[in-house]
């Protein structure tokens, strides 16, 4: 799952790419964040935004 306002449908044909890919690279990239602790930081931001706070 992607925490974006796009589909991963969208992300692919952007990006030229297979929409397998796009869910590949988002989970690397949430893993890779949350070595550094950065990845819940950024999820519980974004829904205080969503929340309008």
């Amino acid at each position: 799952m992607l925490d974006s306002e796009y589909s991963v449908r969208e992300i692919a044909d952007h990006l030229g790419i297979a929409p397998a890919a796009v869910h590949t690279l988002a989970r690397a990239a949430r893993r890779t964040l949350s070595l550094f602790g950065a990845y819940p930081v950024l999820v519980k931001r974004r829904h205080r935004e969503e929340a309008g706070a």
